[in-house]
């Protein structure tokens, strides 16, 4: 088995589970940010988008369940409640197409996190090129 086709299958089990568990007229709101908060750092376009068809709102702020160990894991002082984008741009977002799928849906390239963090900061903190150059493209300014 290659490493596309093991990548392919880690893929499909994610969407199969996800989407057995993801009803929109039954999750509850906060139930559907954290399956996106999922799918955003896990890059899974496809997902995100599907989400964002139920959620809506691109500069959400999506604080991780308890049970997000991984997710919570943060510098001290880090906001845990960060905007979407900031967190995208935190794990890199492989090509950037997460990011970009958030700013065609308006996420807003210069919102702040309660410490004043911008994705361009999170991106450029963590010399996530791909991202660093999306963000400007797209007028990021700080």
């Amino acid at each position: 088995m290659t490493a596309k086709s093991t990548g392919l299958l880690t893929s499909l089990a994610f969407f199969l589970i996800l989407f057995s568990s993801i009803n929109a007229n039954a999750d509850p709101p906060d139930k559907v940010a954290q399956h996106l908060l999922h799918a955003i750092v896990q890059d899974q376009v496809d997902v995100v988008e599907r989400l964002l068809d139920q959620s809506g709102d691109p500069n959400a702020r999506i604080k991780p369940d308890k049970e997000d160990v991984w997710l919570l894991k943060s510098r001290p002082g880090d906001d845990p409640a960060q905007p979407l984008i900031v967190r995208a741009c935190g794990y890199g977002c492989l090509g950037s197409k997460v990011i970009q799928l958030l700013i065609d849906r308006g996420a807003n390239v210069n919102i702040t996190d309660k410490n004043g963090v911008t994705p361009l900061m999170m991106a450029s903190e963590l010399d996530w090129d791909p991202s660093i150059s999306l963000l400007l493209k797209h007028g990021a300014n700080r």
